[in-house]
């Protein structure tokens, strides 16, 4: 199970010009009292849905089946033993056993949520990976039943100590070995917390959270009441316990106690908790009616035990379900803040299935206002981590309109016409999707260069929403293409499942007609193919750029982040990556390691969100400044062109460094419609150090023309903040190097990952173009932990990665110009055989790049931010040192020439270009322009 969306967010409300406020505010709702009063029948599970799931799924089914098979477990329990089954506040609950630590009979790690449970076979127990020990070693299940009170809860002064031993010790020393009362057992200075463990993943998510969703699912799909009676009996039991449940007071998460908000578990999950519960409740509402003995058993054990409200009515029930669990929920908001928009869809959720008819109007309003606020970052929330958050906060969205669809079909159709933002969301993450294998890995998402073989908003369905029950995302992206039709979001159902139309609309049984939905979809990939038609794209508020490139398996794209910081951002700010060859060339870390400890000293955290453990550049050792909560207000795109043989995207951010410039340009240059380079120019001015990063994936580096001396691991001139408290070793000097005249290759090790095919080659060559600059070279630390998919750490864990650094030093303001070439390569070999830059004065930089012996590219680079001298006549003349001249007022110019004679040139930002025999004059200042072949035509591309 994957716990990652974990770590606290202080700014998890919503944000709109950066002040964070809740949409639905703790007990800002209608007091709907008197259950049946306010609530007359399930809001979305009524009659006419019944009769359509019940046709999906008749008697025999797969489906009906399983329902029926999952829900037995439970219903073969008794009433008694049912009410039995929910414990008391009075016990802790941890989220891990230990986060960072290991098995205390094996001594071989087990970190995180490795250890194992199984319910069934080992109850009251946890299942060490590793040696298969079981802990804790005394029963605590006895323990637990000798100390229930005549309430039913469990009270430490009444339980039996006795029985607090180790049956299996051979001896007298081994008698307390494992043993744990429900505060944890103690050995070498370190605790184990493992009932506190078992109690809440095993006991409440795989016992009582789990018997009523099974139980409701259940009766929703066969009609058999005596479904809903015994989830009403574990919904009502919950209901006399769930306000005393405070994790803050009762909860430890990363051994640390008093630290996180929530209910049983801290906010995140007790979100997920509520939302499945009052879903649940109005699953199994209506088929209670008439249920005397449900009313009847429920009555003696408020009377004889829990001494609870009244309830001698199936209304006074009702009341007190609603009241203890959901009204209590929307009164302790702070229990269930959670990323957003999960906490308002959640109380939204309470709130429409206890009063969608007498509250409809004030709903509606709280849609429209967190569709508006959920779709305000280009479509997105704006939080960072990109395949987490940001991606997960419109999964949550498309589930929460779905029930909508499924209660008025048409429903997202227009909230889809109210809010054209809704649509760009959806659409991010599908140009998002790089070589439709990877996403950028920025901020905490994803793991280290590990691909991403769906479409980023599937990722958590297979967490969250997973039954027959919950609405099907991919039948919300069908919507989507109905309601668009651009075809992109039904061609991401297709090749999210690998390319098989069977299992395409197959999830839930809430999808109406779904075979019909299944071949149109395959009518669709018939006629127009599965290729994504992406397109390169400047995401302004996210602050986040790609340029896309190439088709089929020759697809490349590179992308720059222009802003640092944020909600579960890293300080990060200009830093790039690439994807070519299959593979992801500059991977960003992806999300910061917490299995060394959330609250410990290690380094490893404070690592990944350094700027030095990015592909950027650092000043004087630092930080790059952050901005805080959801909307940016870092970094602002100068220059962006996307489509043609050239294409750039050009940001400056100098509040970043607190300095007078911070400037990058990446442009991606087509050779052919199989390669690319990629040209990187940034400029910086401040502070008296500047250092630029680069490293590829896991890799072997070589440098050719320029030669190393070791210089140790501690490399203390480079200060501690750049090396991160161990982070990166074996650091290697060549000094000042001349421009032009070495070259990095990492040569990319894929046994890890195994994307490519065995054998297959696959390198990133680097020219660097830097004058006056320092070669460095070092190994940088990357956790792999992440990418086990079993409940045992074993393989490589982590790795250290080579890493290029050019540095500069000099007086405080400090100017630098950073140049350099970055180029996949595979079996052929580099494309380039020579580069050279040279300064135009004020004006900017000449960069020649000689592709082969019959053609070579001369890109001219405008500075519009160092002087620029005035244009004459609207343009500007550049002389070149091989008595070449240039005349234009473009920002961006591409020459290529083929002996000698222009094949290919291209103006960015422009209207006019004059050189080697062409003649290009468009009138007005064009965004992008090319022309080929005699230059008889160009073509514009807005």
């Amino acid at each position: 199970m994957n716990r990652k969306m974990e770590t606290r967010n202080d700014n998890r409300g919503v944000q709109a010009d950066n002040v964070i406020e809740p949409i639905v505010k703790s007990g800002a709702h209608e007091d709907i009292s008197g259950a049946r009063g306010g609530k007359r029948g399930s809001v979305f599970f009524g009659e006419q849905v019944l009769q359509s799931i019940r046709l999906q799924c008749p008697l025999g089914s797969t489906d009906y089946e399983q329902a029926v098979r999952e829900a037995e477990r439970f219903a073969a329990w008794t009433d008694e033993e049912l009410w039995s089954l929910m414990y008391g506040s009075t016990l802790k609950r941890s989220y891990h056993v230990f986060s960072n630590g290991y098995c205390p009979s094996c001594r071989e790690p087990v970190p995180m949520y490795n250890w194992k449970l199984d319910v069934i076979r080992y109850p009251w127990k946890v299942e060490c990976p590793q040696c298969g020990e079981h802990f804790p070693k005394n029963d605590f299940h006895r323990f637990y039943e000798s100390g229930l009170g005549e309430d039913g809860v469990f009270d430490s002064d009444l339980a039996d100590r006795q029985l607090l031993y180790n049956p299996e010790a051979d001896s007298e020393k081994w008698v307390p070995f494992g043993v744990d009362d429900g505060n944890g057992y103690a050995q070498d200075g370190h605790r184990w917390y493992f009932v506190a463990y078992y109690l809440l993943f095993g006991h409440w998510e795989l016992q009582v959270l789990e018997a009523i969703r099974s139980l409701s699912r259940a009766y929703v799909i066969t009609g058999r009441k005596a479904y809903a009676h015994k989830a009403f009996i574990l919904l009502d039991r919950l209901a006399d316990l769930f306000p005393s449940f405070d994790f803050k007071q009762q909860g430890i998460i990363y051994e640390k106690e008093h630290y996180d908000d929530g209910y049983l578990s801290y906010w995140f999950r007790s979100c997920t908790h509520i939302r499945d519960l009052v879903i649940a409740y109005d699953m199994v509402f209506d088929g209670v009616r008439g249920d005397e003995e449900l009313v009847a058993f429920i009555r003696q054990k408020s009377e004889r035990v829990a001494k609870t409200a009244s309830k001698r009515s199936l209304d006074e029930i009702c009341r007190h379900i609603e009241t203890h669990i959901f009204r209590d929920a929307q009164h302790h908001r702070n229990k269930l803040e959670s990323n957003f928009p999960m906490t308002d869809t959640t109380i939204t959720l309470i709130r429409v299935v206890l009063g969608w008819q007498s509250d409809r109007p004030g709903i509606e309003r709280t849609i429209a206002e967190l569709v508006d606020r959920a779709t305000a970052v280009d479509g997105t929330t704006g939080e960072k981590g990109m395949v987490v958050y940001s991606a997960y906060a419109l999964f949550d969205l498309a589930m929460f309109l779905s029930l909508f669809e499924q209660l008025e079909p048409g429903y997202i159709a227009a909230v889809a016409a109210e809010h054209p933002a809704l649509k760009d969301g959806y659409r991010f993450f599908v140009d998002m999707w790089c070589l439709e294998r990877y996403y950028p890995r920025i901020g905490n998402t994803g793991s280290f260069a590990m691909p991403d073989r769906q479409y980023a908003v599937f990722h958590y369905r297979h967490e969250f929403f997973t039954t027959q029950l919950d609405p099907d995302i991919e039948y919300f992206l069908w919507k989507l293409y109905e309601i668009t039709r651009d075809a992109d979001f039904a061609r991401v159902i297709y090749l999210s499942n690998e390319r098989h139309i069977e299992r395409c609309l197959t999830k839930s049984l809430l999808t109406p007609e779904p075979a019909r939905f299944r071949d149109q979809l395959a009518a669709l990939i018939g006629e127009r193919g599965c290729r994504l038609e992406q397109r390169s794209v400047n995401k302004e508020r996210w602050r986040l750029a790609v340029l896309h490139a190439g088709e089929g398996r020759d697809k490349r794209a590179c992308w720059m982040k222009y802003d640092s910081g944020g909600d579960h951002g890293h300080s990060d700010g200009m830093s790039i990556g690439l994807f070519a060859k299959g593979l992801d060339l500059m991977p960003d870390f992806g999300y910061a390691p917490v299995q060394y400890g959330l609250f410990e000293d290690g380094p490893e955290r404070p690592w990944y969100y350094s700027t030095a453990a990015h592909n950027t550049v650092v000043v004087d050792g630092g930080n790059h400044r952050r901005h805080e909560g959801l909307v940016s207000d870092i970094g602002t795109s100068t220059l962006f062109a996307g489509g043609g043989k050239l294409q750039v995207i050009k940001a400056r951010a100098p509040e970043m460094i607190a300095g007078q410039r911070f400037e990058r340009t990446i442009a991606a240059i087509e050779i052919s419609a199989e390669h690319s380079y990629f040209l990187d120019m940034f400029h910086v001015e401040g502070g008296s150090e500047h250092v630029k990063y680069s490293r590829s994936t896991l890799s072997e580096l070589t440098i050719d023309g320029a030669d190393l001396l070791p210089v140790g691991d501690s490399a203390s001139s480079f200060g501690n903040d750049r090396t991160a408290g161990g982070m990166m070793k074996q650091f290697a000097t060549a000094g000042v190097t001349a421009p032009g005249q070495w070259r990095a290759i990492w040569e990319v090790d894929d046994s890890h990952f195994r994307v490519n095919e065995p054998g297959e080659r696959v390198a990133l060559n680097y020219i660097d173009l830097t004058e006056d600059a320092e070669l460095l070279t070092a190994l940088s630390w990357v956790d792999l932990w992440a990418n086990t998919g079993d409940n045992k750490a074993t393989g490589q864990q982590s790795a250290w990665i080579p890493t290029v650094m050019i540095r500069r030093q000099g007086a405080e303001r400090l100017k630098s110009d950073f140049i350099g070439i970055y180029e996949p390569i595979d079996e052929s070999g580099s494309r380039l055989l020579a580069t050279s830059s040279r300064r135009l004065g004020q004006d900017g930089w000449a960069i020649e790049v000689k592709l082969d012996q019959e053609r070579d590219d001369l890109l001219l680079v405008a500075d519009r931010e160092s002087g620029y001298t005035p244009m004459v006549d609207g343009v500007r003349r550049y002389e070149l040192e091989d008595g070449r001249q240039v005349t234009t007022n473009a920002e961006l110019v591409l020459i290529r020439r083929h002996h000698g004679i222009v094949q290919h040139a291209a103006i960015v930002n422009g209207s006019s270009l004059h050189a080697d025999g062409i003649c290009l004059e468009l009138g007005s200042v064009q965004r992008y322009a090319e022309v080929s072949g005699e230059a008889a035509s160009y073509l514009t591309l807005e």
